[in-house]
């Protein structure tokens, strides 16, 4: 029986997974064995405007320092604000510098990366005393994942790792993250029009991304 490595533990997992995915059962995520993409933030820059209420929940409002990583130039559409916001464009780990920002946006980048680990360190590492890190996700164990099998987008797309929703909050607990807020189906197009409390209800949504909206434990 063929074995493959956990890159969350570093421990051998059976191989035997559906759709090319690998379980670890003790991170509670599922990883491609097969190799890794390159190890820079995702692309999409998408608008996500729900982020401004979570953020707002969250205790940060507009003015501060933003880094987007994968969210593109405008992560929080028309609610933004006045957020200064930079992006980044190389991994997080090799950024320099220490206490630069209020807040980070990881969007869909940590089942990108090939150390998710090293990136949320290097988060705790730039945001400023009880900075804010937001984390959205798909979540493996969503309606959407279970009825699409491998069709789903993030087995589609051979996505390296995939969470699920207690093993994404294991990790950020892990990396001295606080959680404060979560919110399912934040890909959902509901998210955009239903008020900032109700992003808390599992809303429908085919990539079944779920949002962390944690704090940072110095």
């Amino acid at each position: 029986m063929s074995l493959a490595t956990c890159p969350l533990c570093q421990r051998p997992a059976d191989a035997a997974g559906s759709g090319g995915f690998v379980p670890c059962e003790r991170c509670r995520v599922r990883f491609s064995p097969s190799g890794r993409t390159p190890d820079a933030p995702a692309r999409g820059c998408r608008s996500v405007p729900p982020l401004a209420d979570l953020l707002a929940a969250g205790g940060w409002r507009s003015g501060g320092d933003l880094l987007s990583v994968g969210a593109g130039p405008d992560p929080l559409g028309r609610k933004g604000g006045s957020w200064r916001v930079e992006v980044a464009e190389r991994p997080v780990a090799e950024s320099s510098g220490e206490g630069r920002f209020d807040v980070v946006v990881f969007d869909n980048h940590l089942s990108r990366s090939a150390d998710p680990r090293a990136e949320l360190r290097a988060a705790g590492r730039l945001l400023r005393p009880r900075g804010g890190l937001v984390t959205i996700e798909p979540d493996y164990n969503a309606a959407s994942a279970r009825v699409l099998g491998p069709l789903w987008g993030p087995v589609h797309q051979k996505r390296p790792l995939v969470f699920s929703r207690n093993g994404l909050e294991d990790l950020l607990r892990q990396e001295g993250f606080v959680v404060l807020d979560v919110a399912l189906g934040i890909g959902s197009p509901l998210a955009r029009v239903v008020p900032g409390p109700l992003l808390r209800l599992p809303l429908p949504a085919l990539d079944g991304e779920m949002a962390f909206v944690t704090r940072f434990a110095r």
